[in-house]
């Protein structure tokens, strides 16, 4: 690479990659070539920068040769004529996630998870797949990691720059709940890990994710990790399918809510992962939800209507949760648990063995294309 001069020039300036959904102004996601050294890049690059630009996120080179920062005009343009770039990106804003907190008693998932033909109110499950030593990145608002439905086991690992550490909306304890509660959760004896990426308006940037995802791939080596992911970015984002392909193939499993359009979840990020778990949405009648995405990157719905979950209103509240966000992290559970029983045979083989273990032909209003599959869990 030569940083500065005529040889790293293009003769036309690359075009940036444009959402057309919602972003953040001015700010952007560089991804340089593989042959570029990002830290000789970037000290050529803040000598340079004009008026307010600034870089933002410094993303771990062996994760992405990357970068985000706010640009103005000026420096969007030099970096725009850089032969070393390989890609623009607009930050987008993701899909605002949705809470529905009512103080109910349900636990009609967990039931359904245990049988294979309707819904009948007795949960079973292997006492040797809880998920032990497990890790479950929850990617969120935050959890509540003082709620005694997670036993000690909840702690922080990273929040984004300018958020408080808390939950503050709510969201992403209900999702730890179902994913590791101790009552009323899957994987009974994981350890869940706040990863938040959220604010309380409950949207987020590609850049926070990407922290946030940056942040996982550092500290889980070595260790036997989960990532639940029960948001989206409508239209898809690159950035975060990259990220996500890189996860799996160092054999970290992601769980990826389908979203909550009622349309193709093929044009939405995670979901569209091709290695990820995407989750729809399924109700007590063993129906669809009307409001899950579909489609063919859908791997397997699981329950998403008034799933009892831990709440923020207490240490010991509890609320109604609703969505594919509540379908998610059933699997993200179950995931864990797999990997208790079978082994952490990679990735793709856990994807394959819950799809594999999953009820087939149950559900009603699954559009054509559309794998009808109902998560089970290891109950004999």
């Amino acid at each position: 690479m030569t940083i500065g001069s005529q040889a790293s020039q293009r003769a036309l300036p690359i075009e940036v990659w444009r959402t057309a959904g919602v972003k953040k102004e001015g700010s952007y996601i560089v991804l340089l070539k593989p042959s570029v050294d990002k830290a000789a890049f970037l000290a050529w690059l803040k000598q340079l920068l004009t008026g307010n630009s600034v870089i933002t996120h410094d993303y771990p080179a062996d994760f992405s040769n990357s970068f985000a920062g706010l640009f103005d005009e000026e420096s969007l343009a030099l970096l725009r004529s850089s032969a070393d770039v390989e890609r623009i990106s607009e930050d987008a804003v993701s899909d605002e996630l949705s809470v529905l907190a009512v103080e109910e008693d349900t636990s009609w998932n967990l039931n359904r998870l245990s049988q294979r033909s309707k819904l009948t109110f007795k949960y079973g499950y292997e006492r040797e797949a809880l998920g032990k030593d497990v890790d479950i990145y929850i990617v969120d608002t935050g959890i509540n990691v003082d709620h005694v439905e997670f036993d000690g086991r909840a702690k922080w690992g990273w929040v984004a720059p300018g958020l408080p550490q808390i939950d503050d909306v709510g969201h992403g304890t209900q999702v730890a709940g179902i994913a590791a509660g101790k009552r009323w959760g899957i994987a009974k004896k994981a350890n869940l890990i706040a990863v938040k990426t959220h604010n309380e308006e409950m949207t987020a940037t590609v850049a926070d994710v990407k922290a946030g995802m940056s942040y996982i791939w550092t500290v889980s080596k070595g260790r036997i990790s989960v990532v639940n992911m029960s948001f989206g970015f409508t239209p898809a984002e690159p950035e975060i399918d990259e990220g996500v392909a890189k996860f799996t193939a160092r054999g970290i499993h992601v769980c990826a809510a389908a979203g909550n359009k009622g349309t193709d979840a093929k044009d939405t990020t995670p979901a569209r992962a091709p290695t990820a778990i995407t989750v729809g949405a399924m109700g007590p009648d063993d129906r669809r939800r009307i409001s899950s995405n579909y489609g063919s990157v859908v791997d397997l719905f699981a329950p998403g209507s008034s799933v009892t979950t831990a709440s923020i209103g207490s240490n010991t509240a509890l609320a109604d949760f609703s969505g594919t966000s509540a379908a998610c992290p059933h699997v993200a559970g179950l995931a864990a648990a797999f990997v208790s029983y079978f082994g952490d045979t990679g990735a793709a083989k856990i994807k394959e063995l819950i799809r594999q273990a999953a009820t087939p032909d149950i559900l009603a209003d699954i559009p054509e294309g559309t794998p009808n599959l109902l998560a089970y869990n290891l109950c004999r």
